[in-house]
């Protein structure tokens, strides 16, 4: 319960990552981790997101797998500073900021585009 209240609210840092990335101002980049994207904010400042899958046992001993999101901060060097996961942030914030680094990471609508270029050639 102690560890809950010393936690900062993070939903308006993630609403403004939100927001710079639709707007065009964060490049998320990719990382070799084909699941983590990070992006600088400033000259000591960057972040990663990236998915994490847990698996675990239901009630009856089948294992299942479960993603979830998790936001780093990090210092200049790359050392993680601190980190929140979906349970700190309101529901679906996170995975909406996860699956916008993505997109942006992956370059998914510079791909679109050649792709409905190419197709329209054929």
């Amino acid at each position: 319960m102690r560890e809950q209240a010393n936690k900062p609210d993070v939903a308006p840092l993630v609403n403004q990552l939100i927001d710079k990335s639709k707007a065009g101002k964060l490049k998320w980049q990719p990382t070799a981790n084909r699941t983590a994207f990070v992006v600088s904010v400033g000259k000591d400042i960057s972040f990663r997101i990236w998915e994490n899958d847990v698996t675990e046992e239901n009630q009856w001993g089948q294992p299942y797998t479960a993603s979830f999101v998790r936001l780093a901060l990090l210092d200049e060097k790359g050392n993680q500073l601190w980190d929140v996961g979906e349970r700190d942030v309101p529901s679906g914030l996170l995975q909406g900021l996860y699956d916008l680094a993505r997109r942006i990471g992956n370059n998914v609508d510079e791909r679109v585009a050649v792709a409905l270029t190419a197709l329209e050639k054929l």
